[in-house]
């Protein structure tokens, strides 16, 4: 798959899930996993692990075991097929950024071998994601919204976007890699990032959900911070890392939610 393109090949009972990274994907969650049975139906392989006693009995009804990828890390075809250049192409391309200056021109070659690795992991779901290379990121959605609408029911609009503003305009290990402004542009960037979640949002919601009977969010990553000790000045501390690191999100979100 392409941003931007169809695939008329994509496995059955497929979930897409919409994301922006530090280049904006889109992501497939692809929840038939194993070759169907004679009966047609598809079915999970059975495969004995030692979990320590761990079980997914112990889990919820219904509860989906999966994982994810971002599209540079796995996808390969970095230059052919159509597919024109991410930040994180330029920024691999910087001597140093990765051992033995390494890159993702092919990787695992997922854009050729996705649907082996579909029937070898033993998943419920596995998300697949694919570059954006531009900023048009409304027009991008509504084309993800009219695209695979028939068979997405769950999108998302954002794969951690503390992860985005913080490692990418902070500190810089990730793409962009822009240092220097750490007072400035990660603020600039989420305000960027939530408008740009309102807007996806507002536009599935006024011209496809009544239809297409989905959902619609985001994905938020978080650590939890707990103060050393019980003290008032080490609370607060715990505090304002929780919300450096998801508060700054999750309180304008929720106040969307509440406005809508």
């Amino acid at each position: 798959m392409r941003g931007g393109r169809s695939n008329s090949q994509l496995p059955p009972y497929c979930c897409l899930l919409l994301l922006l990274s530090t280049a904006a994907t889109f992501q497939c969650c692809c929840s038939a996993l194993a070759p169907p049975s004679a009966g047609g139906a598809w079915e999970m392989s059975k495969v004995e692990f030692d979990t320590g006693g761990l079980s997914r009995k112990s889990f919820p009804k219904g509860f989906l075991f999966g994982t994810a990828t971002s599209a540079y890390q796995v996808e390969g075809m970095a230059s052919k097929d159509g597919r024109g250049p991410s930040i994180w192409d330029d920024f691999i391309r910087r001597p140093g950024v990765v051992a033995n200056n390494a890159n993702g021109e092919v990787a695992v070659d997922q854009y050729h071998r996705y649907k082996i690795s579909c029937q070898n992991m033993f998943l419920q779901v596995i998300g697949f994601s694919i570059n954006l290379f531009r900023n048009d990121y409304a027009d991008y959605a509504d084309f993800c919204f009219k695209t695979f609408g028939d068979r997405v029911k769950n999108w998302m609009t954002f794969n951690e976007p503390r992860v985005t503003a913080a490692l990418g305009y902070d500190n810089g290990i990730f793409a962009p890699g822009r240092l220097g402004n750490s007072g400035t542009e990660p603020y600039i960037v989420a305000h960027n990032l939530i408008l740009a979640h309102a807007t996806a949002v507002q536009r599935y919601r006024e011209k496809y959900q009544e239809k297409q009977k989905g959902k619609i969010g985001t994905l938020l990553d978080f650590v939890w911070y707990e103060p050393l000790t019980r003290g008032k000045a080490d609370n607060y501390a715990a505090q304002r890392a929780r919300d450096f690191h998801i508060g700054w999100y999750i309180v304008v979100l929720s106040l969307l939610l509440v406005m809508c």
